[in-house]
């Protein structure tokens, strides 16, 4: 196990140094220029300009700037940006946090829906529970995330005036306040992930239902209960836990047109914001931390794969 983990975490190193030249070279070559939105919006002088340009090294070779970037990213530091002046670190730090709620709140809410209708459309294929299912499924693959989360809040926030539409609560002002302001992103994000997951899990519990031992455990005399539990749903686990895994890292950097909409001040917004204003360090730090979020997801699904099923192995 020692021995894979260390390979992994070279191959996510280099994977990340890989990212952040992309990244790099793509952003230092995109048309636009931060300076001048600065000249434009924030009406400072031309000399205090050339002074910031050549503080942030914008003056430089792209190749010189990465090699002045990638130096301080050894050393942990992410860089300042340049509208807010602040650290970039300490503002993913702010916003990472709210993303992995609204990412955790989507996640449940996605496998609230898929597991039920997935199981039950299997165990009935063909009826009108089935059809259901499948077309519940359908259109949650298919509606954007942008039109459903615009329906919530127009008839959630604006014409029944039950929810919040936009912001994130605060804990001070009590739990409900939280959840309130989670329960329409959450589940804005969380119906087309579940219209994936069910359809998933319905084709992976048909698949086992027709193997040897469900068959010869039904023959032995098991409640079905049990049979479904202990035979079909564990050894269906797998694939529906690795697509779950990667729709959960994809969520963590996905969440951009959810997280404006919403006004959720997490990294998909900030992500937004940065691109908008042609904030090259912002946008560098956060597409970094997405790349990490997601290895990570990744790894930890590769992790739960043994205790899922003891038969495999890292080693």
């Amino acid at each position: 196990m020692t021995t894979y983990l260390v390979r992994r975490g070279v191959i996510a190193l280099f994977t990340l140094f890989c990212i952040s030249f992309i990244v790099f070279a793509i952003v230092s070559l995109a048309p636009g220029d931060p300076i001048q939105i600065m000249l434009a919006t924030e009406r400072i002088t031309p000399e205090l300009a050339s002074r910031i340009r050549t503080y942030y090294g914008l003056d430089e070779p792209w190749y010189i700037q990465y090699g002045i970037y990638l130096n301080h990213l050894l050393h942990g530091n992410l860089g300042y940006s340049l509208t807010t002046r602040n650290p970039v670190a300490a503002s993913i730090a702010r916003c990472l946090p709210n993303t992995i709620l609204l990412t955790i709140a989507s996640m449940l809410v996605a496998l609230a829906i898929a597991i039920p209708l997935g199981t039950i459309s299997a165990l009935r294929r063909n009826s009108l529970v089935d059809y259901v299912s499948l077309t519940v499924a359908m259109i949650g693959v298919s509606m954007p995330n942008f039109w459903l989360g615009l329906l919530l809040i127009l008839y959630f926030g604006l014409q029944l005036k039950i929810l919040p539409v936009f912001g994130i609560g605060r804990l001070s002002n009590g739990l409900w306040d939280v959840i309130s302001h989670l329960i329409l992103p959450a589940i804005t994000l969380g119906t087309s992930m579940a219209g994936l997951l069910t359809r998933l899990t319905r084709s992976t519990l048909l698949d086992v239902l027709t193997v040897d031992y469900v068959r010869t455990a039904r023959a032995k005399g098991l409640h079905e209960a049990a049979v479904i539990y202990k035979h079909v749903f564990r050894n269906a686990l797998i694939p529906i836990v690795t697509v779950a895994g990667l729709q959960f890292g994809a969520l963590l950097g996905g969440a951009m047109i959810v997280e404006t909409v919403f006004a959720w001040p997490g990294m998909g917004r900030l992500a937004v914001q940065a691109v908008q204003q042609r904030d090259y360090p912002v946008i560098q730090g956060t597409t970094l931390v997405f790349a990490a979020s997601f290895m990570l997801v990744i790894l930890l699904v590769d992790l739960l794969y043994v205790f899922i099923d003891p038969r495999i192995r890292y080693e």
